[in-house]
């Protein structure tokens, strides 16, 4: 352990000098009993308690910083920045713009290898004798003549598009769609095929040729 070094004559230096004078009245007892509690006070460590902190923040604003137990004056609060008056961020999702979807345009029928004019009777004899009044009439006309003088159970629109060619009919714009409408439950004269995208006329769309159609019906 290092010495301190011997002080010099006159050098300065701190002297504590502490005199109690009590003065007591009583019994020798008593005040024996008082001198001895005077002494055992005067033994004792002096422990001081540390200090209360009275530090505070003179504003009135809320959440204001203390730094290491000191106050900020009030002229320093004003650059303070506080975290919970700070306003919530906002994060806007980015906007993704989609294209509208083209409606896919239905492939164009093609003709198929079958002629509707070697049989008796032809594909523009039976009609004029059917008379068809609408699309979906010329469908069933269709559909029945290849049935019964073709052999060709199940149309596809390219059946139906050969067929008004060789009449000089225009399809309509949505060809397919009189072909699905025959084959609906509400109308039930044509029945789905086999093939995807083929329908057959039954017996209720070719009872409704025989009977229902015709110059004298």
């Amino acid at each position: 352990m290092a010495k301190l070094p011997p002080r010099t004559e006159g050098q300065s230096g701190k002297v504590k000098v502490r005199i109690i004078e009590f003065e007591m009245e009583g019994s020798d007892l008593s005040l024996q009993e008082s001198l001895k509690s005077i002494a055992a006070a005067l033994s004792r460590p002096n422990l001081a308690s540390p200090p209360r902190s009275t530090a505070r923040i003179e504003s009135n604003k809320t959440g204001a910083p203390v730094h290491n137990g000191d106050s900020i004056p009030d002229e320093e609060l004003e650059d303070v920045e506080y975290l919970d008056d700070a306003p919530p961020m906002e994060t806007s999702a980015p906007i993704i713009t989609r294209r509208p979807r083209k409606p896919s345009k239905p492939a164009a029928p093609n003709l198929v290898a079958i002629r509707f004019d070697d049989v008796n009777p032809t594909f523009t004899d039976f009609v004029a004798d059917r008379d068809p009044k609408n699309d979906m009439q010329k469908y069933l006309c269709a559909a029945y003549w290849l049935k019964i003088h073709k052999d060709v159970h199940e149309v596809s629109i390219d059946h139906i598009y050969t067929a008004y060619r060789s009449q000089s009919w225009a399809l309509p714009a949505k060809a397919v769609q009189p072909m699905r409408e025959l084959a609906a439950t509400r109308d039930g004269r044509f029945s789905k095929g086999v093939e995807r995208g083929h329908y057959s006329i039954n017996h209720i769309g070719e009872g409704w040729v025989t009977t229902k159609m015709g110059r004298g019906a």
